[in-house]
């Protein structure tokens, strides 16, 4: 459980800063934390759980985006 907290707050920090630090190389590292996170979470407790966290995903990653946009 831990791990995927983890893995989950070092990925949104990493596509976060992505936003701010051009490169590239931060984003692809939040987006391989935050699949390796939902994977985790697939592994670790089912697909409804899983299917849960990719949805949260999913809907921080609009957020993000409707954000950065403006």
């Amino acid at each position: 459980m831990i791990n995927i907290i983890v893995l989950s707050v070092v990925g949104i920090l990493a596509v976060l800063a992505e936003l701010i630090l051009p490169g590239g190389i931060l984003g692809i590292v939040g987006a391989l934390c935050l699949v390796s996170a939902v994977v985790m979470t697939f592994f670790e407790y089912g697909a409804a759980a899983g299917a849960g966290a990719v949805v949260v995903l999913f809907i921080f990653g609009i957020a993000t985006l409707n954000w950065w946009m403006k």
